[in-house]
Formats: structure tokens, sequence, C-alpha cells
């Protein structure tokens, strides 16, 4: 199955209208309607669904023509089901279509558009198959694994969804080995393909492909796979509630580029990608690896400070790890020399808490004036909004604090330069690094769709 030209004159055309609805345009003014959008809706399922079969069956499906043919048709897809709902064409498939564009969303890679929608989707919706399968998708979309409302007791393959809900759950709570899912799926498939009707088969899939993804993607996963510790390392954090409970598509880059494993880099990752997640994860990597316990997060406005500071307070709450925000201030107050004395007197303890230090560029450059001690104890170096190294003097300033702390800071430290948009990262990261280092271009990871209006 294919989206030829004619299919996505049809998409075009759809999107259009919901867009007209979006912004306010009186009726009056839509445009006129010279094709019917809904004759995509079959090929559009078909895609998703023949792509749900894929993942289902258990197929190695790097080199699969057929499923990569598939897959990259995918985003057209979501937007077809989300545009045709909201250009109101299809008002009785309202939490239907929201179901299938969830779905094909993360499945398209875009966790953020797909919780957008299923957000919009309740649990209590008019069942759209006879055993409500569709409950437990929503379950997992929503991905709240403590709601245990999904499905109507002596339903249709009643037990089999138990027994797949509880298996997710358990292989979650590290309380069943990962490959029960593939049982438990092929368990649950059969009955389904034996006794369901057509929707039932199509959500059997869809449901089957999203929860091997869910567990392929998690955190659980992730963190020993990208990372090089132990998930034993990380069991403390993983109960926090506040922690990511799956890595998405910018941040299991990073892992494949060895960032978590203490590699330097200069990434270009678009904004909303999780770009405050993953500087966690590398601050934690690097404090949990014992690579480090000061971490340096420098950025160029105060206003941006507070923001990383108070998030990373929340995020590192209740844990033996210091959040230090330096006042944009020329001169140390009491706070700050008090925080250069812990750093500078710290003794070779298990117990002695790991730090973070948040500043402007132009505060680091006056504390290390005063203290150039401090550099030789930074472990981990991230500098934020990176292409402020070409805005005039504030870029000045970045570049002579950056070649001083390379002369003094320890060899093996850490150096990640963050930004959204950097046009010569290359260039930067042979001097920043030399062959120490990689570039990670992040810039496709975009979890969800974004439209300009004119």
């Amino acid at each position: 199955m294919k989206l030829e030209r004619s299919s996505k004159i049809h998409l075009a055309i759809t999107k259009s209208k919901a867009k007209m609805y979006e912004f306010g345009v009186e009726e009056e003014h839509h445009i006129n309607l010279t094709i019917e959008p809904q004759k995509l809706l079959l090929l559009t399922i078909g895609i998703l669904g023949d792509l749900s079969a894929l993942e289902a069956s258990h197929l190695v499906l790097g080199d699969n023509e057929e499923y990569l043919a598939l897959k990259n048709q995918l985003i057209d897809v979501s937007q077809y089901f989300d545009s045709l709902n909201n250009s109101k064409l299809e008002s009785s498939s309202y939490d239907y279509l929201y179901l299938l564009g969830s779905a094909s969303y993360y499945l398209a890679d875009m966790p953020g558009s797909s919780l957008v929608l299923i957000k919009a989707v309740d649990y209590d919706i008019d069942e759209l198959t006879p055993s409500y399968i569709e409950g437990i998708l929503i379950w997992l979309l929503k991905g709240d694994l403590e709601h245990e409302w999904y499905y109507y007791e002596n339903s249709s393959f009643c037990d089999e969804l138990e027994y797949f809900r509880a298996t997710i759950v358990e292989i979650l709570e590290q309380e069943a080995p990962i490959e029960q899912l593939n049982f438990a799926i092929n368990i649950l498939r059969k009955d389904v393909y034996k006794s369901g009707n057509d929707r039932e088969l199509l959500i059997v899939d869809i449901l089957c492909a999203v929860a091997k993804r869910k567990i392929q993607y998690s955190s659980l996963i992730c963190l020993p796979k990208y990372t090089g510790l132990a998930v034993n390392l990380w069991q403390a954090v993983l109960a926090k509630d506040n922690f990511i409970k799956e890595f998405w598509p910018a941040q299991r880059l990073l892992g494949e580029k060895g960032i978590f494993e203490g590699k330097s880099a200069v990434v270009q990752m678009p904004t909303s990608a999780g770009k405050t997640k993953s500087t966690e994860l590398i601050i934690r990597s690097s404090f949990l690896s014992k690579r480090s316990n000061l971490a340096v997060v420098v950025a160029p406005f105060r206003a941006l400070c507070r923001e990383i500071a108070d998030s990373f307070k929340k995020s590192f709450s209740n844990e033996n790890i210091k959040i230090n925000e330096l006042q944009d201030v020329p001169q140390l107050n009491h706070n700050d020399l008090e925080m250069i004395n812990d750093l500078l007197n710290k003794e070779d303890d298990d117990n002695v808490s790991d730090s973070v230090i948040v500043s402007t560029p132009e505060k680091l450059v006056y504390v290390l004036r005063h203290e150039p001690e401090l550099a030789s104890n930074i472990g981990l170096l991230i500098f934020d909004e990176g292409h402020q190294f070409d805005s005039g003097s504030r870029g000045v300033t970045y570049e002579l604090l950056l070649a001083s702390l390379k002369a003094n800071i320890p060899d093996d430290s850490q150096l990640i330069l963050i930004s959204a948009v950097m046009s010569n990262a290359e260039t930067i990261g042979d001097w920043l690094y030399g062959e120490n280092g990689t570039e990670v271009k992040g810039t496709h990871c975009l979890p969800t769709i974004r439209s300009t209006a004119f």
C-alpha cells in the first residue's frame, strides 16, 4: 500500500480544511471540497494495519523493504487521522480517529503528538468493538500504568487481555522477563484472529506493536543499554514519579552516540525534543559512573538559568545532589563562597554530595578568576544555547570562557555543547574536543508536528 499523488492531494485538502477550523475562519470562507477526503480512510488504515502486523509478528524489520516503505508513510497517515477529525467531516468517528492518530504518531516516533491526541480520548468512550479491546490500547498510549479500568468483565478475550496487561506491568516492575511479552502477544493475537471482527483484528495488531515499542523504549531497557551501567544502579531513580519512563527519539540518539557513556559532543536538538531531560540523563550518568562529582551547566540568560535550576531541583529532589544557581552579579556572595569552599575541600567519600552549578558565562568567568582551582574539579561541562558563539560580544565571552576551561579542566572531562540551530557544528566540535568527541544531528527528532499559518 502506498500514498500516491492523488492520495497526497486528499491529505493536503483534509489538512487545509482542518486548519480553517483551527484558525477560526468563518465557514463561509472555507475552501470548496472538490473531492471527498474520507475516501483516503481505508488506505491509511490499511497502511497502519500492515505495519502494525509486521511489528506484532516478531519479524526482523530492519532491512524489510515492505516495512520501510510503510514506515516512511506513517507521519502522513498520522496527520490524516488528526486532520480528518479536526475537519469535522467525520464527527461520528471522533474517538476512533484520535485513537488511530495517536497510535500512528507513536509508531512514527512522534510521542509528543501521540500524547496530545490520546489526552483527548477518555477511558469510558462508547465501545468501538464488542470486546472493548480498544480500552487497553488507550491505557497503553496514555502510559498510565496505575490506572486499571480498561476492559469489560466477561467480554471476549477478557482473560487474554488481562494476562497481556499484567505482563506489561510485571516487566516494567522487573517481576517478569522481557521474553514473556512475546508469549502474551502470541496468545492474544491467536485468539483475536480466530474469532474477532475486522476492527478487533486491526486494533490487536496496533496494540501489540505499541506494546513492543513501549518495552523497547522504556527507561528500564534503555538506561543500562545506553549508559553501560547495571540497572540496579538506577533503581532509586526509576522509582521516582518524575523520572522519565520512556526514552524519546532524541534521547535514544544521544545514547546511540555514546553521550551517556561520557563522550563529548556538539548536539543539535530542536526545541521540545526533550533537551532538559536529556541533560538530566547526562548528569546522572556522569555521577553514577563516578566519572564526575561536579557538573557545570552554562546558559546565556539569567531567566534560563533559573528555569534550568528549578527543573533540576525538582528532578533531583530528595537525593544526595546539590543544585547551585549562581547569582548573575559580579561579586561572590556568602552562598557562592560556601559552595566553592565545599567543592574545594571535598573528601574522597562515597557519602559526599555530587554538585551541579548553573551559571551564566559572565558569572562563571568571574568565579574562576577568583578561584581558578575550581576548574580542575569539573568533570562535566554543558553549554546550553551553543549558538550564542555567533552573537557578538556574548559570543566572545562564551569562546574565551570555554578556551580557558579547556586549558584547566581535566583532560578526561566531558564537554557537551547543545543548540537548536548551529550552522558550523562540525568546526566548533573540532575546536572543542578534536577527535575525542562526536557531532549529534538531532534536528529530525521532532516529537510533535509543527505547522505554519500565514
